[in-house]
This record gives C-alpha cells, sequence and structure tokens, in this order.
C-alpha cells in the first residue's frame, strides 16, 4: 500500500477515531492508515506509541511508514505532496513532516523541490510524519518519551533539546510545502484531560 500507516488512538477517545475515519475516508485514506490502539500498560506516553508503531514498521519491513495522531487534520489531501516529494526525492530523505510547528525552527526551502528541509531550530507538533525505513531503527534509538526528555520527534522539550535536534542538523529531514497537517484544538484539549 502507497500510503501504509497509523494513527494514534486512545482507547477512551472513540469520537476521535469515528472523526478521523471520516476525515481519511474524504481523501481514500482510510484503508492504508490503520488505527493503533494505545496499549496503556506498554503504551504510558504519547512517545512510547510513536516508538511501538515504528517497531511495527520494522517487523513489517515497510518501506516508510505514515505516523498521525489523532487530532490531526489534514488542509487538502496529503497524497499529491507526497507523490511529489518521493518523485522529486527520489529515496534520499528520513523524514517527511505533513504538519509540524515550525515558527522557530531553522530552515530551507528548495524552489525547484517545492520541499523545505529542517536544519535545526524548535522543531514542535508533530502530529503527521512520515518515516524511510532506512531511519526506523535511528529514529526509534533516538527517541525519547517525556519522562526521558523527549516527545516524539520534537527538537526541544521543556526548554532543553533533545536527542531529535542533532539527527535533525545531520540527517533528511524535509517537509510539505505548505504543512498540511494540523491539530484540532478541541480534541487537543479533552486529549489532555483524558490523559490526567
Amino acid at each position: 500500500d502507497k500510503y501504509k500507516g497509523y494513527y494514534i488512538n486512545h482507547p477512551d477517545a472513540h469520537d476521535r477515531h469515528e472523526k478521523l475515519q471520516t476525515h481519511l475516508k474524504s481523501f481514500g485514506l482510510e484503508s492504508s492508515i490503520q488505527r493503533h490502539l494505545v496499549d496503556l500498560k506498554t503504551e504510558p506516553k504519547v512517545t512510547d506509541s510513536h516508538k511501538n508503531i515504528l517497531r511495527k514498521a520494522i517487523q513489517q519491513n515497510l518501506p516508510y511508514v505514515l505516523i498521525l495522531e489523532d487530532d490531526v487534520e489534514f488542509k487538502e489531501d496529503p497524497r499529491p505532496y507526497i507523490d511529489s516529494a518521493f518523485e522529486k526525492l527520489n529515496g534520499d530523505w528520513d523524514i517527511l513532516l505533513l504538519g509540524a510547528n515550525l515558527k522557530r525552527a531553522n530552515v530551507e526551502y528548495n524552489k525547484s523541490l517545492n520541499l523545505g528541509r529542517l536544519k535545526g531550530g524548535y522543531c514542535a507538533g508533530c502530529h503527521s510524519y512520515m518515516v524511510n525505513n532506512r531511519y526506523f531503527k535511528t529514529l526509534l534509538d533516538n527517541m525519547q518519551n517525556e519522562n526521558e526528555g523527549g516527545a516524539c520527534i520534537e527538537t526541544m522539550y521543556k526548554g532543553k533539546n533533545t536527542n531529535m535536534m542533532n539527527l535533525c542538523k545531520q540527517d533528511k529531514w524535509y517537509f510539505v510545502n505548505p504543512l498540511l497537517g494540523i491539530q484540532n484544538d478541541e480534541y487537543s484539549f479533552q486529549h489532555k484531560k483524558i490523559e490526567k
């Protein structure tokens, strides 16, 4: 499947599951992107779910994997942007961000690729991204959960650099231009309440 991936869904957030399923269906992605139901015993932090999806991708030897959180919405169909990035990068990429907060990030834009490249700074809100097969293990080995001073692929956590800061400087982290994935604040707020 060309857009194989998973979305992270908390057992208490059935409304989010249904809303995201409907949203993915509008782009024909409902069968490609499957539900990853959070296991509260082995995944106490959201980052633990991201790590378990990477483990699944390694076990299945996927060519790449799309990882979403269940409060994400795409401003438009992401498939043409993914296809264009794949064609232009020709396999030479590590992470492709579909949505993130890059206001305080160091970025460079490549007009011919219509892609940006992350070169450091603060990258936050990483709720929709793709990981290339060659990078699964590197990312998994370096990802720190919230108890370890990190959060998913964010470059800073609580004011301190995470392992991701060095990775994004040395490796090939790109983002689609424009960024398509946004977090639904209403659902993020509900999720925070659920986690307490």
